[in-house]
């Protein structure tokens, strides 16, 4: 007897279905604005108006669409078709330099899922930003359609091939309530939308600095994330960005800033990429290193009158013992966040005296009721406290040694992270170009970034390998 065909056809494939703009792609700009700048770039003052109409007139006309055919309907208004082909090429070249790849989502894409689009985008180029931009070097080919979503029409056809588990996308009606009326269980992401933190940066007037930070969390915050991954890829960011830019308003381009590590090293990292021109360096002029005599040879050759000494929070005593002990000839000392409330009444006197006379700079001042903890947590760096520093004076090379590592692996996990974000944002600032705050705006910025970390019981909670040697072997 004959198998019935229905019997023998294989089972439907279990897959999941993926939105594609704002869910794996975001823009650093807005479309209106790749238009506009399209414009700027040809001094062409009437073609985001004749763009966006040329649009909407196949819009009304109501059949499936993509960008060439945009075009052709601008030739056909009056543009030369030589205008069109540079106009077409200009868009698509700076759609693609905005593209900034989600990269939790991406993470959750597997090479047999589905990826529906309504973009106007033809499939087969969203697929090469797929593979340039995200680097999904394995997914199927792209579903495209204009408005398939959006109206329903696309889904039933999928559900006739496929068995669709879940469907993950950004708006909430082509992406959840059309999908959801054929039973498809979906999830709304709102990822490329700005964070409360993005949100205060734009009350700040800080519209670049809020797209910046918002491409590297876009680019580095991990499936799972939590607040603490929030507060450094908003605060923390925020916080070095700032702090960097008065650094060198108020002491100057000529000035040579030596960075204390390790507590400094990530706001290094951001200064020598917003201000490449001004002289730079790292001095592990840790309280452990500062009391070793045979070191202070080599300390005192790397410091002169121009250099300022850089820490994000200190009390400043371990260096000035070092200062006192081998005259050191330095401009001044500075610190973001001032730790007056570790000092005793003598100390605070010295202190005073310090600043009055230019040598101790600070930005802010931890009182007796300001947690420091939540800081100091986020600047530890990836790799142990340095131990010991030989000098090579031939070569001017030199060799460190480290202790053991301080960090569990949970904690090593945050704080490598945390490296590659601070990665992101120094990429994103070459990339996109750095608009720098005015003061009015500057102040501002650093108070809140200050006031936001410090304030997280959420930070010191997730470092108790911290917690436990600043109970038991502070150093």
């Amino acid at each position: 007897m004959a198998l019935d065909s229905s019997l023998a056809a294989s089972p439907k494939p279990i897959v999941n279905s993926w939105d594609v703009f704002d869910t794996l792609l975001a823009r650093f700009i807005d479309a209106g604005s790749i238009f506009a700048t399209v414009e700027a770039r040809h001094g062409a003052g009437s073609f985001v108006e004749r763009r966006l109409a040329a649009q909407a007139e196949l819009d009304k006309i109501g059949k499936p669409y993509v960008i060439y055919a945009i075009y052709d309907v601008m030739v056909q208004q009056g543009l030369s078709r030589e205008m069109a082909r540079r106009f077409l090429h200009d868009e698509i070249t700076i759609e693609r330099e905005n593209l900034i790849p989600i990269r939790r989502n991406v993470m959750g894409v597997r090479p047999t899922d589905l990826i529906v689009s309504d973009m106007y985008l033809p499939p087969e180029l969203i697929s090469s930003l797929l593979f340039d931009v995200c680097e999904m070097q394995a997914h199927l080919p792209i579903v495209g359609s204009n408005w398939g979503k959006h109206t329903g029409t696309i889904w039933p056809e999928l559900l006739k091939h496929y068995v669709i588990r879940r469907h993950v996308g950004d708006n909430p009606k082509s992406d959840r309530d059309v999908p959801s009326k054929f039973g498809i269980a979906c999830e709304l992401v709102d990822d490329s939308a700005p964070t409360g933190w993005e949100k205060t940066l734009h009350e700040l007037g800080l519209d670049h600095l809020a797209r910046l930070q918002r491409e590297a969390r876009l680019r580095s915050i991990p499936p799972g994330a939590t607040a603490l991954h929030e507060l450094i890829c908003g605060p923390y960011l925020s916080l070095l960005a700032g702090y960097a830019i008065h650094l060198v308003r108020k002491f100057g381009q000529d000035a040579r800033f030596g960075f204390l590590s390790r507590d400094s090293d990530d706001l290094s990292r951001i200064f020598r990429t917003m201000f490449p021109s001004v002289a730079a360096f790292n001095i592990d002029l840790s309280r452990r290193l500062t009391r070793n005599a045979t070191l202070d040879a080599f300390f005192t050759s790397r410091i002169d009158q121009a250099t300022v000494l850089v820490d994000v929070l200190s009390t400043g005593r371990s260096f000035f013992n070092f200062a006192a002990r081998t005259g050191a000839n330095f401009r001044t000392f500075t610190t973001l966040l001032f730790l007056e409330r570790l000092l005793n009444a003598d100390e605070k006197r010295v202190a005073d005296e310090r600043r009055q006379s230019g040598k101790l700079d600070y930005f802010a001042v931890a009182g007796s009721d300001v947690p420091h903890y939540p800081l100091e947590c986020l600047l530890q760096s990836h790799y142990p406290p340095v131990s010991h520093v030989v000098h090579d004076t031939h070569s001017g090379g030199v060799i460190k040694t480290f202790g053991g590592q301080e960090l569990s692996q949970d904690e090593q996990d945050i704080i490598l992270w945390k490296s590659d974000v601070v990665a992101e944002f120094c990429r994103a600032i070459p990339r996109r170009g750095m608009a720098l705050p005015t003061q009015a705006q500057l102040v501002p910025l650093i108070e809140k970034s200050l006031n936001a970390i410090i304030s997280s019981a959420e930070v010191p909670r997730r470092f108790p390998s911290f917690l436990a040697r600043e109970k038991f072997n502070p150093f």
